[in-house]
């Protein structure tokens, strides 16, 4: 099924907010602003890669992480070691929950984070993957390195004895 994914007067060259949640949710925005759903699994995991990546990338946010790492904490325990207003603090808290990073919950006027460790294993195994890739490509770089220098060993050896 084919839909518009801008409203009118929307086209000003911008992305809207429902053209960008639509393309999270699973559809491709083509020319003309029609949009197709992704049929792709890949792509919709490639997409939700990409959020985690762009949120650890931040130093802040990975220190945020790895405080989570000893067990949930509130949002004041949390900020209490940066330099920074609570509302900054609070854009980090929201870019990590909408990576799926941490989760967040509210009981009374406290809010606890804690990591959300699905989503943190899907970035590792993605890292573990690539890991083997090259761990391979450079033993087979070894390899063949170890193969030419032998080669060379039993060339000089040969043009000793004939000479």
């Amino acid at each position: 099924m084919w839909t518009r994914s801008h409203e009118a007067g929307a086209g000003s060259g911008t992305r809207d907010r429902k053209d960008v949640s639509r393309r999270r949710a699973g559809a491709e925005t083509l020319a003309g602003g029609l949009t197709l759903p992704i049929l792709s699994h890949m792509a919709n995991k490639a997409a939700d890669l990409s959020d985690v990546f762009y949120a650890l990338a931040d130093p802040t946010r990975r220190a945020i992480v790895a405080a989570l790492g000893r067990g949930p904490e509130s949002v004041s325990v949390l900020a209490a070691p940066f330099s920074m207003a609570l509302p900054s603090f609070m854009k980090h808290l929201s870019v990590l929950e909408r990576s799926g990073v941490i989760r967040s919950s509210k009981a009374g006027r406290v809010r606890t984070c804690e990591l959300a460790p699905r989503t943190l294993s899907q970035a590792e195994q993605w890292i573990a993957e690539q890991r083997a890739i090259w761990e391979s490509r450079s033993d087979r770089m070894v390899r063949f390195v170890e193969t030419l220098h032998q080669e060379d060993l039993s060339r000089g050896q040969r043009n000793s004895r004939a000479s």
